[in-house]
C-alpha cells in the first residue's frame, strides 16, 4: 500500500507511482476479462461450425462408419461397390477402393469398414520391384484373424493377427532368421523355434518381448556348442550347462550371460572338479577330481544362495591375501 506523502518531491513520485500501479491494475483485469469471454466466444464459433458441418465432431480415422459426403472422398478415397440396402451411401459387401496415397484395398466391407476378407496392396515405393501386401481377415478396419503379409525384401509373415499386429501363433521371414512360434502384441511371446540363417545358429525355448527368456536351448552353428538352461531378458542367466564341441562341459550358476557362482566341470574323460567362477573368471576349485558323485568331505553343489555367498568370500580372502604379502 502506498501512503500519500504531506507534500514536495516525494509528493511527486507518489503520484506517478501510483498512476503505474493503476495501469498495471487495468491490464490484470482486462487480461482476466478475455479469459473469461474465450471460452464463450469458442462455444459459439464451434456451435457454428457445428451448423455448417454435416457431421459434427466426427475425425476420419481410415473407414467411417456412415455415408461418406463428395467433400471426404479425398480423404476416405474412391470407392467402386456395393452399398447398404437400408443406409444410403454406406459400404457393404464386397469393393474396392483406391486411397490418395496410392493403397488399394479390394475385399468385403461391413457398416462401412473393411471387415472379412481382403488385400491390401500399399504403394509402390520408388527402387522397389514389388509393393508390400496383406491378404487375410480383416475387422473393423484392422488386420484380425489369419493372414499373410509379404514385404518387397522377400520377408513375409503368415499367422494370426489381432488389432494390426502379429498376436498368435504365426511364422516370420526375414533374410536373416526364421522364426515359428508365438507373438504377443507384435513381439515373439511365448514358446517359439528361431533358426539365424547367417550363422546357422538355432535357439528353442521360450521368448518374452523378442527375448530369450525362460529355459531354453541355443546351438552355435559354427562349433556346435549348445547351452541348455535358464535366460533372462536375452541373456544366460540362472541354472544353467554347457556343451563344448570336444566333449566337455561346465554346468552351474549364471548371471548376465557370464559363470557366476558354483559350478562343475566335466573334463571329456569324464572326470569332475567342483569351483567358484565370479563373472566368467574362474576363482578356485572347492575339491579334487572324481568320478560320479562327489567325494565326501567335499563341497558338494550349492543353492544359488549359497555360491553367491561362497564367491564374495573367496574374493575378500584373495583380496587379504594379496595385501598382506603387500605389506
Amino acid at each position: 500500500v502506498l501512503v500519500r506523502p504531506r507534500s514536495g518531491r516525494h509528493r511527486r513520485y507518489w503520484c506517478e507511482a501510483r498512476a503505474r500501479e493503476k495501469k498495471k491494475d487495468a491490464a490484470l483485469k482486462a487480461e482476466a476479462e478475455k479469459k473469461k469471454a474465450a471460452p464463450k466466444k469458442r462455444r459459439a464459433s464451434l456451435k457454428k461450425k457445428e451448423d455448417d458441418d454435416p457431421m459434427p465432431n466426427k475425425a476420419y480415422n481410415g473407414d467411417l462408419p456412415y455415408p461418406i459426403p463428395p467433400r471426404m472422398e479425398k480423404y476416405a478415397g474412391v470407392y467402386e461397390g456395393a452399398y447398404d440396402e437400408k443406409v444410403e451411401g454406406l459400404r457393404a459387401g464386397s469393393g474396392k477402393v483406391v486411397f490418395p496415397n496410392g493403397d488399394v484395398y479390394t475385399g468385403k466391407f461391413k457398416e462401412g469398414m473393411r471387415q472379412g476378407f481382403g488385400v491390401y496392396v500399399y504403394k509402390l515405393r520408388p527402387g522397389r520391384a514389388k509393393p508390400r501386401r496383406y491378404e487375410g481377415s480383416w475387422r473393423r478396419s484392422e488386420r484380425c484373424g489369419e493372414g499373410k503379409e509379404t514385404w518387397p525384401d522377400g520377408s513375409y509373415y503368415e499367422g494370426s493377427y489381432e488389432h494390426d499386429q502379429f498376436h498368435g501363433k504365426g511364422t516370420y521371414y526375414t533374410k536373416s532368421a526364421k522364426y515359428v512360434g508365438y507373438f504377443e502384441n507384435g513381439l515373439k511371446h511365448g514358446k517359439g523355434h528361431c533358426d539365424y540363417l547367417k550363422h546357422r545358429d538355432t535357439y528353442d525355448g521360450d521368448w518374452q518381448g523378442n527375448r530369450f527368456h525362460g529355459k531354453g536351448i541355443y546351438v552355435w552353428g559354427k562349433d556346435n556348442r549348445r547351452y541348455e538352461g535358464e535366460w533372462h531378458q536375452g541373456l544366460k542367466s540362472g541354472r544353467g550347462a554347457e556343451f563344448e564341441s570336444n566333449g566337455e562341459k561346465w554346468e552351474g550358476e549364471w548371471l548376465k550371460g557370464h559363470r557366476h557362482g558354483h559350478g562343475t566341470y566335466r573334463k571329456r574323460t569324464g572326470k569332475l572338479r567342483d569351483g567358484i567362477w565370479k563373472k566368467g573368471h574362474f576363482i578356485l576349485w572347492t575339491g579334487p577330481e572324481y568320478f560320479g558323485a562327489p567325494p565326501s568331505g567335499v563341497v558338494g553343489r550349492r543353492t544359488k544362495g549359497d555360491a553367491l555367498k561362497a564367491t564374495g568370500e573367496v574374493v575378500r580372502d584373495a583380496k587379504g591375501a594379496a595385501a598382506k604379502r603387500d605389506a
